[in-house]
């Protein structure tokens, strides 16, 4: 059972990323018309709404309030640092790397929940993932690959492996 799981949860993780990937070439064009219909502002705090609505269904699917105090501590800190982040971060496709890689770092520490040194194998696989994703950035004639955005995919990952990590009750 664990198993077949498993391999769906990887199965999941690939379809992910390949659509991480194939948006590449898109993404530029889909962010302009967002820009020019409802504003930088309005993405702004539509970005804000997605992520707020990605917290709260991580403690409900994860069931943040069965944890002890001292989980619920670590994780309320690690919100708290997630929200100053975001909200210093000023460009809105900058927020889109935390998120989109925040959800990444949480199915790839999923799948390696059971294997010998699960945090560290999540982000050295979401940096690379990261890594991956601007090397082809860097390849479109329509987009740029940025060392900065490898940092933001990274965080990002980061910041969804350490709130599975927290919640993991062999961790």
């Amino acid at each position: 059972m664990i198993v077949e799981s498993s391999k769906r949860l990887w199965i999941f993780i690939g379809i992910y990323i390949a659509l991480i990937y194939i948006s590449l070439p898109v993404v530029r064009y889909f962010l302009n018309f967002l820009y020019s219909s409802i504003g930088k502002d309005a993405l702004d705090i539509l970005l804000g709404v997605i992520s707020a609505a990605g917290i709260l269904s991580f403690f409900y699917y994860e069931r943040i309030w069965n944890l002890e105090w001292k989980r619920i501590t670590a994780f309320v800190f690690l919100l708290i640092f997630f929200t100053v982040t975001m909200q210093l971060i000023k460009v809105p496709e900058e927020k889109v790397h935390i998120l989109e890689y925040g959800f990444l770092g949480i199915l790839v520490y999923k799948g390696y929940k059971f294997s010998n040194r699960p945090l560290l194998r999540s982000v050295i696989f979401v940096g690379a993932i990261g890594i991956g994703d601007e090397f082809i950035q860097w390849l479109l004639p329509n987009r740029v690959g940025e060392i900065k955005d490898v940092g933001l995919n990274l965080l990002g990952g980061i910041f969804g492996v350490l709130a599975s990590t927290i919640n993991d009750k062999k961790a």
